[in-house]
């Protein structure tokens, strides 16, 4: 998800714009309300992209609600919310830089139900003195 804060480098409407441009061309979305809030889902032929709270939408992105990478995200999301899913099963295809994909990837091997700091998270990546870099990254997952 997309954050914006005092420790945040860009501008929300920069890093929103350069995700949905970076986005493939057969990139669709649907809506889903959850006990978090609304979240837009974006998926394509290579996977999900992301997924951001409510937020307008580019007129070039079609809305897909039957496209089936989405169909399983809401899915798998209605299943988490209801207590019944600890684990998700999705074909992901984030968009971002290759320090972004390392941090992510660091993310995505975090158990179910454990936290760790910026600081634990930029040590398992080989450098202690990256955890604000780390904190922004992560703070910018989109999937």
């Amino acid at each position: 998800m997309a954050c914006h804060g005092p420790f945040s480098p860009q501008p929300l409407e920069f890093v929103m714009s350069k995700f949905f441009t970076s986005l493939p061309e057969d990139t669709q979305y649907t809506k889903l309300k959850t006990p978090v809030g609304d979240v837009c889902l974006f998926a394509s032929h290579r996977g999900l992209h992301g997924l951001l709270w409510d937020l307008e939408i580019p007129s070039r992105i079609p809305h897909g609600p039957q496209h089936p990478v989405l169909q399983s995200a809401v899915q798998q999301l209605r299943e988490y919310f209801a207590g019944q899913r600890q684990n998700f099963d999705l074909p992901l295809a984030p968009v971002g830089t290759e320090f972004q994909q390392r941090v992510w990837q660091v993310l995505g091997e975090i158990p179910f139900g454990e936290t760790i700091s910026y600081g634990e998270q930029a040590m398992r990546l080989g450098d202690k003195k990256k955890a604000r870099a780390v904190g922004t990254a992560s703070c910018l997952a989109t999937a």
